[in-house]
């Protein structure tokens, strides 16, 4: 992993969109756990009981800034 630190910008950026894309082309195989597909399920049925529960995204976003 030490490579990685002698890379420039760009090339990390580049080697973070060969990854990225690597991902998407693979993304079929990603296999949920039984607990992830339950916790996906009860987000999905809480997100149809109350659409407008939760943040707009300009609270997420300042209070993902804050965070930084």
């Amino acid at each position: 992993m030490g490579k990685i630190h002698n890379l420039s910008m760009p090339e990390k950026l580049e080697l973070i969109d060969e990854l990225w894309e690597s991902v998407l082309k693979d993304q079929d195989n990603l296999e949920l756990t039984d607990a992830q597909k339950a916790e996906l399920d009860r987000r999905l049925d809480q997100y149809e009981i109350d659409k407008d529960d939760g943040d707009s995204w300009e609270i997420v976003r300042a209070r993902i800034s804050i965070k930084k």
